[in-house]
């Protein structure tokens, strides 16, 4: 029995659930069990809806300290010998407390802290160049199983062994904006394609809208009135719909490894700061980078519309960008993480 420690709701979004559920399907995929302990009913639901157990602590997700005195006992009646934790909410002292009583592993994706833990896993593409070795030689703090970098990308079995051509024409764009699109990207994106007009009617336009958005009404809305645009939310088969797109604009998330598997031609864009190094590095290597929509919300609006432009006008430009993207990772992170857990146990 494996247990992992997540939450999702509509201000953290669905990120670090869905790529623990990808670990939590390795696992099961070698017949363990793995159980969901979460702080509320709303991350509960969504774990549920995948098929896994739930333990929920009816606390903060953002005060996980103050969940101590409810957890410490559960991994004693329990007897769990391991614990994954995915969360930016965690303090040392949460992690030493949880220590005494298991072995620890830590989702990080910053890079900033020496986090006091017996494995830590930073699947993302900047993780090899943050120095974590040097930074626990120099808090004085043992150094833990390190797994970096995207060979541990936590993606879903659906991404492996994809084969993917490169269309001459763009007929087909994905616009995915994460769990929860807190500040209605997707909306703004589809309002300012209205206004643009006729250049963007011959294409289709799918968008992929979180469990935790507020704006489905408003997005439904706009798909009636235009008969381009395509709304879908709990999308079962996503390896299935990128499949049949051609460019992707996307909130640099999970979903960027994803479509760096399907070789899917990105435009990003962040608006959080542990989005940023990820927009960074992707910028660097193949994606088109837009920048931080929460400085300038309108300003990169019209980049995103830019950068798109650049990918419908070259087909050259989507080619090479997709052989990149899929030379990246092979999509079996998830397993070697499983395994990795299992050995741990």
């Amino acid at each position: 029995m494996f247990y992992i420690r997540a939450d999702g709701n509509t201000k953290i979004g669905a990120g670090h659930i869905m790529r623990c559920i990808s670990i939590a399907e390795a696992l099961k995929s070698r017949g363990k069990v793995t159980i969901f302990i979460t702080a509320d009913e709303e991350s509960a639901k969504l774990i549920s809806s995948k098929g896994f157990g739930t333990l929920t602590l009816k606390t903060r997700y953002d005060d996980m300290d103050s969940e101590l005195e409810k957890l410490l006992p559960i991994l004693t009646e329990n007897q769990i010998d391991s614990l994954l934790i995915d969360s930016y909410s965690v303090t040392d002292h949460y992690l030493k407390k949880i220590s005494e009583k298991t072995k620890t592993i830590y989702m990080d994706d910053l890079g900033e802290k020496a986090y006091p833990v017996d494995m830590l896993i930073n699947y993302n593409v900047y993780a090899p160049e943050l120095g974590y070795e040097e930074l626990y030689h120099r808090k004085v703090v043992k150094v833990p199983k390190l797994l970096l970098g995207c060979e541990y990308a936590p993606i879903r079995a659906e991404f492996q062994c994809v084969e993917s051509k490169v269309r001459r024409t763009v007929r087909d764009v994905m616009i995915t904006t994460g769990g929860s699109d807190p500040m209605n990207v997707a909306g703004q994106l589809l309002q300012t394609l209205v206004q643009e007009g006729a250049r963007y009617r011959g294409i289709q336009f799918h968008i992929v809208s979180g469990t935790f958005n507020k704006n489905m009404e408003s997005l439904r809305k706009l798909e009636n009135e235009n008969t381009n645009f395509h709304v879908y939310q709990n999308v079962k088969h996503m390896a299935d719909l990128m499949k049949k797109c051609d460019v992707a604009i996307a909130a640099c998330g999970s979903t960027m490894y994803e479509l760096s598997a399907m070789g899917i031609p990105t435009v990003c864009y962040f608006f959080a700061d542990n989005q940023k190094k990820v927009a960074e590095a992707f910028g660097r290597q193949f994606a088109k980078n837009a920048g931080d929509i929460s400085a300038a919300p309108e300003i990169v609006l019209h980049q995103i519309l830019h950068l798109l432009d650049e990918y419908i006008e070259s087909y050259e430009t989507r080619n090479k960008v997709c052989e990149k993207m899929m030379q990246m990772l092979d999509g079996d992170g998830a397993s070697r993480i499983a395994d990795e857990l299992i050995k741990i146990s």
